[in-house]
């Protein structure tokens, strides 16, 4: 699922196809401005980019971090300063200023505190 909307282009690469779509929903009904990119994978998310050849401002990704540094989806999305945050079943070490963390399962509201951690100045009217 790909919805151009305007500047903000999110990616969220899910392997499970209802939250994926969970995430979508609640970001671009919050954030009607925003492109969202939708992924099972980051090998699918490495095609979508090259693909589309758009810029991610923010990657909502089903992955540990040293998945996601050994990818070329890592490598395209560093070079971007894209701002991520990773789907985890236990929580991780905490934000660092482009990188959070959200335990799954989560709501709704976590999702959205989430994303205003990692990339506030995107994320402020959500």
């Amino acid at each position: 699922m790909t919805e151009t909307k305007g500047d903000l282009s999110i990616l969220v690469a899910v392997s499970d196809m209802v939250v994926a779509e969970d995430i979508a929903g609640t970001v671009s009904e919050l954030h009607p401005g925003a492109e969202i990119l939708s992924a099972r994978s980051l090998e699918e998310a490495e095609e979508l980019m090259a693909a589309c050849g758009v810029r991610i401002g923010i990657a909502i990704l089903e992955a540990r971090p040293r998945e996601l540094d050994a990818s070329l989806a890592g490598n395209l999305l560093a070079a971007n300063g894209t701002r991520v945050l990773f789907l985890c079943d236990a929580p991780g070490d905490g934000a660092s200023g482009t990188v959070a963390y959200l335990p799954m399962p989560f709501t709704t509201d976590a999702l959205l505190a989430a994303l205003r951690e990692v990339a506030p100045r995107q994320t402020a009217d959500l």
